[in-house]
């Protein structure tokens, strides 16, 4: 059998995978092939992955989860235990799908700071990444995914509470379409492909097991199965900073930093009572007050009500000195959820341990018809502490942070979570009486409200949001393991794009600006066909 050939070959059908397919086969001169080692995502408006309220359950099925689709000799997706984190192994999910993570995400349309971009434009020495150049590309993405800004009208209460106690708090946008979830494969991939898009082949199941090359160049990819693939222009790696190094490895490519500068969001959730903490009808989400209503589907059919938003609603960017506001980088973020939480919440998706349920409050605390509160969880941006990404003998990612080895990181850590204290306690908040729950035993050894009480609960409680960057950055002269038009470093026909390249973690969630990477990588293809 004659291998398959085309000019570009796009490994990764997550968020950037989708967008470089897609707006490359706009020119229907060139053949794409788009793999993806996940099965096509299912797009009707009751299927798990479209409705934004059920995103928690989506998460813990695992039905579209790299960990959960790997063989039972192999590992789950988890980080190597880590200090910083108590010596806990935390599971990492990534989406296994077309669509990638953004099947599975909570759909967070944050885009990046102006200074974000001009800080990626310093360290590469290239105006390719400056503000200017890349807010157009993220207006592009944005235009394309038609994200949705829930109003005050259509918002929880405590959503709203929060909003009017802080003069920078707000409700996040989210990438929501008409109630459902938007992502790269249902908003770029998938109407080319119902228009008949002849030149764009998808490929699903296809796990690709190296990458091909010929002397200096690479040619194209083999599978798992021992099939061959062949671009004649260009292979564009879009696998994730988790699998995207993990195959440059594998395949023998790259210099010694692919790997290095993994980066990501550290985070811990607070869970508060509100009111007494339960209530025959709660004002606070819950499967009473989402499923009570007979209001709650037609609101759905018509793009409204609570299974239209994730249930991330709520938030506030801050910044811990002077230092960050003025390089226009806020380094503090709260994500706020207008629930108590219940057991789907906290353990399957938060990833914490039945302990934690034990160790905070009662048993009314997590009911799932009736509990009153919120999470509110305080988030580190630009943490100083660095990971990497190797691979084991299966050529899996292994994966190994070092949150907290930098004191400023816990440091800056407990200064968001006064944030979040602060924000709870003042104005229309305290309105709703919130009550912050805490674990006894630490407040006994370490003290009420300390600080060397939070920097423990960081360490027992605090996880990743899911925001891996940088382990295939992009660098300036001979520095990184690409260059500023992505292409790999030490040979050709090779570029990257995802969110691997990205040089130094963005001031917010990360979906936004890997669109934006997507867009900036296609337009630079283009100018090089030029």
């Amino acid at each position: 059998m004659t291998p398959a050939q085309y000019d570009y070959i796009v490994v990764g059908g997550g968020t950037a995978g989708n967008i470089v397919a897609s707006l490359l086969s706009d020119s229907p001169s060139l053949s794409i092939l788009l793999l993806e080692s996940g099965p096509y995502t299912k797009y009707s408006l009751l299927s798990l992955p479209s409705i934004p309220g059920l995103t928690s359950l989506n998460v813990a099925s695992g039905a579209l989860d790299h960990k959960l689709k790997l063989s039972p000799q192999t590992a789950a997706l988890k980080t190597s235990a880590s200090p910083g984190f108590a010596n806990r192994s935390i599971p990492i999910p990534r989406g296994k799908v077309l669509g990638g993570s953004n099947e599975l995400n909570f759909m967070l349309h944050v885009p990046a700071t102006s200074g974000d971009y001009d800080n990626w434009a310093r360290i590469t020495g290239s105006d390719l990444w400056s503000a200017s150049r890349m807010k157009a590309h993220e207006e592009a993405y944005t235009e394309n995914i038609q994200p949705t800004t829930k109003t005050p009208a259509d918002a929880n209460a405590v959503s709203n509470a929060f909003v009017a106690s802080h003069p920078d708090a707000f409700l996040y946008t989210a990438a929501v379409k008409d109630g459902v979830r938007s992502s790269t494969a249902r908003a770029y991939t998938h109407p080319r492909l119902l228009d008949g898009r002849e030149n764009l082949h998808v490929h699903v199941n296809a796990e690709v097991d190296r990458l091909l090359t010929n002397g200096t160049h690479v040619t194209g990819v083999s599978f798992a199965d021992g099939r061959t693939a062949y671009a004649t222009r260009e292979t564009i790696l879009c696998a994730g900073a988790y699998h995207s190094p993990a195959l440059l490895l594998k395949s023998g490519i790259g210099n010694s930093e692919v790997g290095k500068n993994l980066q990501d969001h550290p985070i811990v959730g607070l869970k508060y009572r509100l009111q007494g903490g339960s209530s025959w009808w709660p004002f606070s989400l819950t499967l009473l007050s989402v499923f009570g209503s007979y209001h709650t589907f037609a609101d759905y059919w018509r793009g409204h009500g609570p299974l239209s938003t994730s249930g991330v609603d709520f938030g506030l960017f801050g910044h811990s000195s002077d230092k960050w506001k003025q390089e226009d980088r806020p380094d503090l973020q709260l994500h706020g959820m207008p629930t108590a939480g219940d057991k789907g919440l906290i353990k399957d998706f938060l990833k914490f341990e039945q302990t934690f349920m034990d160790s905070f409050g009662t048993a009314s605390d997590y009911s799932p018809l009736f509990s009153q509160g919120a999470v509110i969880a305080p988030t580190l941006l630009h943490p100083v502490s660095r990971g990497t990404v190797s691979i084991d003998a299966r050529g899996e990612p292994v994966i190994e942070h070092e949150y907290y080895s930098e004191p400023d990181d816990m440091r800056r850590m407990v200064r968001c979570v006064r944030l979040a204290q602060e924000v709870m306690a003042g104005g229309a908040m305290a309105e709703l009486e919130p009550e912050l729950l805490t674990h006894k035993v630490l407040e006994e050894e370490l003290g009420r409200d300390t600080d060397e009480y939070w920097e423990e609960y960081i360490r027992l409680f605090g996880f990743l949001v899911y925001h891996p960057v940088g382990t295939c950055s992009m660098g300036g002269g001979e520095e990184g393991v690409v260059d500023a038009q992505l292409r790999v470093r030490g040979i050709r026909g090779l570029r990257v794009c995802d969110a691997s390249v990205m040089p130094e973690i963005t001031s917010g969630n990360t979906n936004v600006p890997t669109g934006a990477v997507a867009h900036n990588c296609v337009a630079m293809v283009k100018e090089a066909q030029e």
